[in-house]
């Protein structure tokens, strides 16, 4: 299939449908996931409506809190296009998120859907849809390929995993505490918004049983009929146990754990984004490739399924990790690989893209190994020498060997800027402290071809969305007159005499701005 994407430009006023399920035997991820696509979608000027059917809001009570307007389906399956039609009306863009729905119903809602965007994982069903997005580390679009029409666009794997904004926050903070590995002081056990198979409390047992001095905060979904019983099991243990709901700040539990005892759905992706090392079970069978995916990659340690899984295999890996241990700071550093955060960010420019001067569509993605010759080239250029540290050009070699540190470096986001899906030069934003996390240092070179074309500027506020509230710094030579008029045309301040500063949102941002 082919793999251009026609493009379709939207009235903003158009409203965004959300069309996803929550309940105990699903659990919240898939709720969880859309609420903050949407939060950030608002963020940007949109109006988002959640429909969904009875037992979402009860099972993930921030979607009421959340301040989207919510629709709670009531008629038969089989009508359910109709009744979203009759219901919310025309929409710009449905988004799907929902494993027992397919091509059948997103054909039926093309009448009032302009576009739609299908978030899946699993890969076992055709779609009809204009974006999908598979969060799922290792995914590739040939899994996807032959299930959606030509011209379908496809964001694949973890550089778009739906993170919350507190995440990628927290993530420089999170990135120096890890720097060094010491004994397991606090241990985070969550495995979900539902666990049918009482997974929790044979954690509780196996922490207990491995008798080592450590606080412990559980997360449990809002009235598990489980709760009393786990109450009780940590009334005889000598550890400290916190009960959490899912209204806690689930970000700040991770960056506070040493280890963590967990499930393979969505959260996956926030425990390696902190960073934070997993004793992982697998309580549902669409869990199994995320749980061997981590494992290979070893951000994880995966445990026997829910099913199966003994108090004494979990025992026996926490003792195995719980003191200065390699492995863990194995784990550790895997996972920081695996995911930094911004998955929203970049899925979000597909709804509010950014525009040069010329009307061609500018967004940023994340290098890859291919893009390392074009990388070479443009760093080579005169033009893009004559400001840098280094005037003298590196060799291929060098640049090579600059290039593979820079893919595996946490502390960097090395971002190709297209315009109209053709590479058009670089933005690299590189961690400005390791041991504060105060923001990012911003690095832009165009390529030569594409001067003058208003993509610097364009590519700068991309950035500026991108990493959403955390500030973003640069450092100017007085000399450079064209990148000084480019950053302080950006609403870059100037701290001093080569030091310039933007600050991150601290509120929404309106389309009329």
């Amino acid at each position: 299939m082919s793999c251009r994407f026609q493009e379709i430009k939207l009235t903003k006023p158009l409203k965004t449908i959300i069309r996803a399920d929550a309940c105990a035997q699903i659990g919240g991820g898939h709720i969880m996931r859309c609420l903050t696509l949407a939060d950030e979608l608002a963020r940007r000027g949109d109006r988002c409506v959640f429909a969904v059917r009875p037992g979402s809001v009860e099972t993930v009570p921030k979607l009421a809190q959340s301040g989207h307007e919510v629709v709670i389906l009531a008629g038969p399956l089989s009508d359910e296009a109709s009744e979203i039609e009759e219901r919310v009306g025309k929409c710009g863009w449905l988004i799907v998120d929902h494993y027992g729905l397919g091509a059948q119903f997103e054909q039926a809602t093309r009448g009032f859907a302009q576009k739609i965007m299908v978030i899946d994982d699993l890969a076992d069903r055709p779609h009809d849809c204009d974006l999908l997005l598979d969060q799922t580390y290792g995914r590739q679009q040939e899994d996807y390929v032959e299930r959606v029409p030509d011209g379908a666009r496809l964001l694949m794997g973890t550089d778009y995993a739906l993170l919350r904004p507190e995440f990628a926050a927290l993530r420089p903070k999170a990135l120096a505490r890890r720097d060094k590995c010491g004994p397991v002081r606090r241990i985070l056990i969550s495995l979900g918004a539902s666990d049918p198979h009482g997974v929790t409390a044979k954690a509780l047992l196996a922490v207990k049983e491995s008798g080592i001095d450590v606080r412990v905060d559980v997360v449990i979904g809002s009235g598990d009929p489980a709760a009393m019983g786990l109450v009780e099991i940590a009334q005889t243990m000598p550890q400290q146990i916190d009960f959490r709901g899912f209204d806690a700040d689930i970000a700040e539990l991770m960056y506070e754990a040493d280890l963590a005892i967990g499930a393979g759905g969505s959260t996956s992706w926030e425990r390696c984004c902190l960073g934070l090392p997993t004793l992982m079970i697998v309580t549902a069978d669409n869990q199994e490739k995320v749980a061997e995916e981590l494992a290979k990659a070893g951000a994880v340690m995966k445990l026997s399924a829910c099913t199966d899984f003994q108090v004494d295999q979990l025992k026996n890996k926490i003792l195995q990790l719980s003191g200065e241990d390699h492995n863990r700071l194995q784990m550790i550093k895997c996972a920081f690989d695996i995911c930094d955060g911004f998955g929203v960010n970049r899925a979000a420019q597909y709804f509010d893209p950014d525009y040069a001067k010329d009307n061609r569509e500018i967004r940023l993605r994340k290098v890859i190994n291919e893009d390392c010759l074009q990388l070479f080239e443009w760093q080579s250029h005169p033009d893009t020498r004559r400001f840098s540290n280094n005037a003298q050009a590196p060799s291929w070699k060098e640049h090579q060997a600059w290039f593979s540190n820079k893919l595996m470096d946490p502390f960097t986001i090395l971002n190709i800027i297209t315009q109209n899906e053709l590479n058009a030069g670089v933005l690299r934003l590189d961690m400005r402290s390791q041991t504060d996390g105060k923001g990012y240092t911003v690095s832009i070179f165009i390529g030569p071809e594409n001067k003058q074309c208003g993509i610097g500027s364009t590519a700068l506020r991309a950035a500026r969305k991108l990493v959403g509230i955390t500030d973003l710094y640069a450092e100017i030579d007085p000399l450079n007159t064209a990148s000084l008029g480019l950053f302080l045309g950006a609403g870059y301040e100037q701290i001093s005499k080569r030091w310039f500063v933007q600050k991150g949102y601290e509120k929404a941002v309106s389309y009329a701005e």
